[in-house]
């Protein structure tokens, strides 16, 4: 295990299950200190915490102020963060005509806006400290050549994500490199109750499987250290060759 985060700290915003989880497990291992986060107070957080020996902080990303207030005490214990990842987010699938304002709203909130507030939350004291990274969790399906159907608000929003990647390195380089990792199909206790068709799209890819929460962390974790020092603006597609697969 290379040890690039050695010395620095990392936040991972919804890291109390899925690849946030997995993300979180394998900075430490790399070196890293870790904040951990999740949308409340849960056992599962709480648990995370307690076998990384990590600092937690609960908030609801929608929430600017609940945002700023956890940032601020998450730097009072921790006194920098030098890697933000923002990987909180969810999908209610639903044919697009059922979609509400309330519907298209919470996927907006969550999984784009929840990003947008804690990088302005934190990037202020990531200049102050000499700069960081960010890696923000997109989606295969926020590409146009793969989405889905009855995923379209969520779509859309890590769509969006994947714009503000580009256009935040561009306004926040040199001192802070953005970047963003779309995963695949990837297993993990989100989509246990995946339907068979479902399951059945998931392994067209080239590799005819789909990915574990580790294989995305590896790549997550990659952008987030040294070895990635020139890579900006980019949004690394890690699906198994399923877009080369053409579905």
């Amino acid at each position: 295990m290379n040890n690039q985060l050695e010395g620095r700290t990392v936040l991972v915003t919804g890291s109390s299950r899925g690849i946030g989880a997995a993300t979180a497990r394998m900075a430490v291992a790399q070196g890293a200190r870790v904040v951990l986060h999740g949308r409340t107070d849960s056992e599962a957080l709480r648990s995370m915490g307690h076998e990384l020996k990590a600092p937690v902080i609960a908030c609801d990303v929608a929430d600017r102020e609940a945002v700023d207030a956890a940032v601020e005490s998450c730097l009072r214990e921790v006194g920098r963060v030098d890697v933000l990842i923002n990987n909180a987010g969810f999908a209610a699938p639903r044919p697009f005509l059922e979609l509400g304002r309330d519907e298209w709203h919470e996927a907006f909130d969550v999984n784009f806006l929840g990003a947008v507030h804690f990088v302005q939350a934190l990037v202020p004291h990531m200049r102050d400290s000499g700069g960081g990274r960010i890696v923000n969790i997109a989606s295969l399906v926020g590409h146009a050549a793969t989405t889905q159907p009855r995923v379209v608000a969520y779509a859309v929003a890590k769509s969006a994500l994947v714009t503000l990647t580009a256009s935040l390195a561009k306004e926040l380089a040199p001192d802070i490199a953005v970047n963003a990792v779309s995963p695949g199909y990837t297993t993990t206790e989100a989509n246990v109750n995946w339907n068979e068709e479902a399951r059945s799209r998931a392994r067209r890819s080239l590799l005819g499987r789909t990915a574990s929460p580790e294989e995305i962390a590896e790549v997550v974790l990659f952008l987030a250290g040294s070895g990635a020092s020139f890579v900006v603006g980019q949004t690394l597609v890690v699906d198994g060759g399923f877009t080369l697969a053409g579905y």
